[in-house]
């Protein structure tokens, strides 16, 4: 099965697929105004032999964190695995999925990907204390979490 065709069953199992997705968020540090901090968003989906397969994900900070104009590829990793890159628009992140090398199986089947925005990215809380509302959207699906500094 050519990429192309693994992808186009990726994104409709992300449609009209049975299997719960889910998205959540944990911070290295929970501290109001605290930077930089590493955010880890894991995604609960289907995956390709384990791995996200291509495309962009696009993540929403909230409003009050405090994001930098430019982040830099490697300082977010996908996967285990450095973007191949990422686009700052205010706090919107448009990050490209890596492609992992090598020859790829056709599995597809449940997993959890984690996105981390490493202390390289520059993210800092936002400055007072509250939750907070972070999304990601993939393949036209949209999902949420929520995380609390203090």
């Amino acid at each position: 099965m050519s990429r192309a065709a693994l992808g186009a069953a990726l994104a409709a199992t992300l449609h009209g697929g049975a299997f719960p997705h889910s998205l959540s968020v944990a911070l290295s540090n929970d501290h109001a105004g605290a930077r930089p901090v590493v955010v880890t968003l894991a995604l609960r989906t289907e995956l390709q032999c384990g791995h996200l397969f291509g495309g962009t994900l696009v993540v929403r900070l909230p409003a009050a964190e405090r994001v930098p104009t430019t982040i830099a590829a490697r300082a977010v990793v996908v996967g285990g695995l450095p973007s191949r890159g990422v686009a700052v628009d205010g706090h919107v992140l448009t990050v490209q999925v890596p492609q992992p090398v090598g020859v790829m199986c056709a599995v597809l089947g449940p997993g959890t990907a984690k996105i981390v925005l490493t202390s390289a990215a520059g993210l800092g809380n936002p400055p007072r204390a509250g939750t907070y509302r972070v999304s990601l959207t993939r393949a036209g699906e949209h999902l949420q979490a929520h995380f609390t500094v203090r």
